[in-house]
């Protein structure tokens, strides 16, 4: 875990003879060696069970064994991730048309539009989906942007109803 990488027994061992104020010999083998060692070994081990649990409390995506682990206790298992969809609609001159597969972005995604949309009565509905699946999140579906700037100008982007 990166919060305790580099953090081995040694190394407490080391900083907790450095602050003894002792005339006692430190080396390895003397008594306050010997008291020590066991103590810096049983830090190290509360420090490593630590960072599991923070894995445990704080999910993310390094914590998928654990959730599946908990989660067998339920006889619970992941299914695969769905690609988030969303409506976009178009604002702008009458026959204007934004070809299928034209991609746009928002929330860190990359959506392609399923069809080709027509501009018709100043607007037009077409249906985005993520160009792949992505980890359990839902995006901010706003902001769009489209990548393509060879396209007609269709005038006004954005989504309605809400992504899935």
């Amino acid at each position: 875990m990166p919060l305790f990488d580099g953090l081995t027994p040694e190394t407490i061992l080391e900083r907790i003879l450095s602050r003894m104020d002792t005339e006692l010999q430190t080396r390895e083998g003397s008594y306050a060696y010997d008291q020590a060692a066991p103590v810096a070994f049983e830090i190290w081990r509360a420090l490593m069970t630590l960072g599991e649990l923070i894995d445990a409390f704080y999910v993310n995506e390094h914590s998928g064994h654990y959730l599946d682990e908990h989660a067998r206790l339920f006889t619970l298992s992941r299914r695969e991730g769905a690609r988030a969809e969303a409506t976009l609609t178009a604002f702008g001159r009458d026959g204007v048309t934004v070809p299928a597969g034209t991609a746009f972005f928002a929330g860190g995604l990359e959506f392609r539009l399923e069809a080709e949309l027509t501009i018709r009565d100043g607007r037009g509905e077409g249906l985005l989906r993520a160009a792949r699946t992505r980890r359990a999140t839902r995006p901010c579906l706003s902001g769009w942007t489209r990548s393509e700037s060879a396209l007609p100008p269709a005038g006004t982007w954005g989504t309605t109803g809400s992504g899935r």
